[in-house]
C-alpha cells in the first residue's frame, strides 16, 4: 500500500526535511508531492559557487539549499511540482517514477512527454522533469521537479554561475539543457489536478484501488513530538554548515587589488570550506617574507560568506588588518 501526501509548507528546507523524515521513520511506500516558494537547490556534492548564480539569488530573496540526493543544480518556484517515490530499497527502481508521470501527463493531459536515455522526462525535445536519487541501508527515493509554469527567466538567470571565479574542482556538475513548462504546451494546468493524475496512475501501475478521497495534505508546520525529527533535519539543512560547508574541496583563484599593489594567488578549500593551502603566484609591492607570511595566515581561514565577493573581503580585510605599513 502507498501513502500519498502534499505538504503544506512552501519552505525548501522544511519540505526536503519532511521528505527525509518519511525515509527514516516510515516502512510504508510513500508518493509525495511539494511546491517551494523560489528556491535553487544543488545536489548532494556539488560545488554552490560552480553552479549558482549566488548574487541574483540573495538579491532577488531566493533560497539556496543543498539537498542530500545527488544529481544536479535545479531551481524550485510554485510553477513547478516536485515529486518523491520513497520505498524499501527492495522495491526501488529509477524508472518507475517518469514511467507513472509519463503515462499520468499522456492519458489524463494528451501531453506527449517522453523519458528519455538520461532519466529526463522530455516534451519538444526540451527538459520538463530531471531524477535524483537518495538510497540508505533500507529505503530509497528518487524525486523529480517538473515544471508546470515556473518562471523560466529566473530559473536562467540562478542556475548561471559568475564567470569572475576561477574554481577548479571534481565535484558534480550539472549537465546545462533546455528546458520548458508544460503549459507552453497545453495552456493553463493546475498543479494540483496533475499530482491527482500521477496518484492515479501510480495506483493503477500497482493494481491497486484508488481511494475515493483526494489527495491528503500533511501539515509539517506543526511542532511536537511526531515532528522533533523534521523540526531537526529542517535545523540541520538550514544551517551555512550544511549548504556551505558540505561541499566538496575545490581551487579557487583570487585577485586581490591594493593601493599598494596587487595579489595573485591559489586557494585549495577542503570540505568544511576552510582553507588548507595557498599558492602565490605573483604579487606587485609585497616583499618575499611577507608572501611567506601572508601564506601562513591565511591557511585556516574559512570560506562560509552566502556571497563569494565576501570571500574575497574576507581575506582582503585581514591583509588591511594586519599588514597596516602596506595599507
Amino acid at each position: 500500500m502507498c501513502l500519498c501526501y502534499f505538504t503544506t509548507s512552501t519552505n525548501v528546507f522544511k519540505n526536503l526535511a519532511t521528505e527525509e523524515f518519511f525515509l527514516k521513520y516510515f516502512e510504508k511506500n510513500i508518493l509525495l508531492f511539494y511546491c517551494n516558494t523560489p528556491s535553487v537547490v544543488v545536489g548532494r556534492n556539488q560545488n554552490i559557487l560552480k553552479e549558482v548564480n549566488v548574487e541574483f539569488c540573495d538579491s532577488n530573496g531566493l533560497h539556496i539549499a543543498r539537498r542530500r540526493s545527488g544529481g544536479g543544480c535545479v531551481y524550485h518556484d510554485l510553477g513547478n511540482v516536485n515529486v518523491s517515490l520513497i520505498t524499501s530499497r527492495r522495491q526501488f527502481n529509477k524508472t518507475q517514477l517518469l514511467e507513472c508521470i509519463k503515462n499520468a501527463l499522456q492519458r489524463g493531459f494528451h501531453i506527449p512527454v517522453r523519458v528519455s536515455e538520461r532519466n529526463d522526462l522530455r516534451l519538444l525535445d526540451r527538459k520538463v522533469a530531471g531524477s535524483a536519487y537518495r538510497i540508505t541501508a533500507e529505503r530509497a527515493y528518487h524525486h523529480t521537479t517538473l515544471l508546470v509554469h515556473a518562471d523560466l527567466w529566473k530559473l536562467e538567470e540562478s542556475l548561471h554561475h559568475s564567470e569572475k571565479l576561477a574554481i577548479e574542482t571534481k565535484a558534480t556538475q550539472s549537465i546545462r539543457s533546455k528546458v520548458l513548462n508544460l503549459t507552453e504546451y497545453t495552456g493553463p494546468l493546475n498543479i494540483m489536478d496533475i499530482c491527482r493524475a500521477i496518484r492515479k496512475e501510480w495506483y493503477s501501475q500497482n493494481l491497486q484501488v484508488v481511494p475515493e478521497e483526494d489527495v491528503k495534505l500533511f501539515d509539517n508546520e506543526p511542532t511536537g513530538q511526531l515532528f522533533s525529527e523534521i523540526e531537526k533535519e529542517y535545523k540541520y539543512l538550514n544551517s551555512i554548515q550544511w549548504i556551505w560547508g558540505e561541499g566538496p574541496a575545490y581551487n579557487l583563484r583570487c585577485h586581490l587589488f591594493f593601493r599598494w599593489g596587487y595579489i595573485d594567488m591559489s586557494l585549495r578549500v577542503e570540505k568544511g570550506n576552510r582553507i588548507v593551502g595557498v599558492e602565490i603566484h605573483s604579487a606587485s609591492g609585497i616583499p618575499l617574507h611577507l608572501r611567506q607570511i601572508i601564506t601562513q595566515a591565511v591557511i585556516g581561514l574559512s570560506c562560509l560568506g552566502k556571497n563569494y565577493g565576501e570571500q574575497f573581503q574576507d581575506i582582503a580585510t585581514w591583509f588591511l588588518r594586519n599588514l597596516p605599513t602596506l595599507s
